[in-house]
C-alpha cells in the first residue's frame, strides 16, 4: 500500500513480506515521482516470531534499514523474512 501525502510532499510504502523463509524483492514503479530519494526505511522483524513487547521489555523494534536508494525510476526494495516495512520518499 502507498500514501501520498500531498502537504508534506512525501510518498509512503508499506509492505510485508509474509515468507518465513525467504527474502523477497519488491520493486515499485515511481516514475510519476521524478526528483525523490528515499528519506527512511523501518523494518520490525525478529528471528522469534513469538515475541513480544511488555511494560518492561522490547524484545521486537523498529529499526533503520541501510542501502535502500531509488534507482532511475524504479525502487527496488530487499524485503526480509517475516518483515513489516515503512519506506518514505520525499524530495
Amino acid at each position: 500500500m502507498a500514501v501520498w501525502n500531498e502537504e508534506a510532499d512525501e510518498l509512503t510504502i508499506f509492505a510485508v513480506n509474509r515468507d518465513l523463509k525467504d527474502d523477497i524483492c519488491l520493486t515499485c514503479d515511481i516514475a510519476s515521482f521524478d526528483g525523490y530519494r528515499v528519506l527512511s526505511h523501518t523494518v520490525l522483524e525478529s528471528d522469534d516470531l513469538k515475541a513480544v513487547n511488555g511494560p518492561f521489555s522490547q524484545r521486537v523494534a523498529p529499526k533503520e534499514q541501510d542501502g535502500t536508494a531509488v534507482d532511475g525510476r524504479t525502487l527496488p526494495v530487499n524485503l526480509h523474512k517475516a518483515s513489516w516495512n515503512v519506506i518514505r520518499l520525499g524530495k
